[in-house]
């Protein structure tokens, strides 16, 4: 598995350096399509292939730095693809990466901004990465600052925010009006 990754990853380095993937190419089902983005999306196979061996409450360190290399030279190819970013979210979390875990959300959140649950999980992550929010009157006070802004939200983001603050107010030992 490993030198079938290294293999690719070699390809994908000598064909970016000789800029051989910028010509069209017209795919079988009448989209055009670069060779650039054909290649990502093998990549991207293949990091799911190095994903799906095992199971996921085991999974090993050398499967996961595959992974994350097969998904970040597939991001340097194609990176206005939101299916790559919603991958490479689910590997940071395997991972535990906190940081490449938002990172990976807020590029694909950018790119699907109709993926209700996804902003809302990007909303709540940001929250508990935010060094200011520790406290629970803080997450309480956050949460709702952005539910008072004008932002954006759906209305289905924005009801399921304020169930998320009702259940920190019901757990908060400080009354509030």
């Amino acid at each position: 598995m490993r030198r079938h990754a290294w293999i690719w990853a070699t390809f994908v380095v000598l064909t970016l350096q000789g800029g051989l993937l910028n010509a069209p190419v017209r795919a079988e089902s009448n989209t055009t399509r670069t060779p650039a983005a054909m290649l990502a999306s093998q990549l991207n196979f293949l990091a799911t292939q190095a994903l799906a061996i095992g199971r996921p409450d085991m999974d090993r360190s050398d499967q996961l730095t595959v992974a994350r290399i097969l998904m970040d030279l597939s991001l340097r190819l194609n990176e206005d693809d939101p299916d790559v970013w919603r991958l490479r979210h689910r590997l940071a979390r395997r991972a535990n990466d906190q940081q490449a875990m938002l990172k990976a959300l807020r590029a694909y959140c950018r790119l699907r901004p109709d993926d209700e649950p996804a902003q809302l999980q990007l909303i709540l992550n940001e929250i508990d990465q935010d060094r200011s929010t520790q406290t629970l009157d803080a997450r309480i006070l956050a949460a709702e600052e952005i539910l008072n802004r004008e932002n954006g939200l759906s209305n289905a983001v924005r009801s399921r925010l304020a169930s998320y603050i009702s259940c920190l107010l019901y757990t908060s030992p400080s009354p509030r009006d």
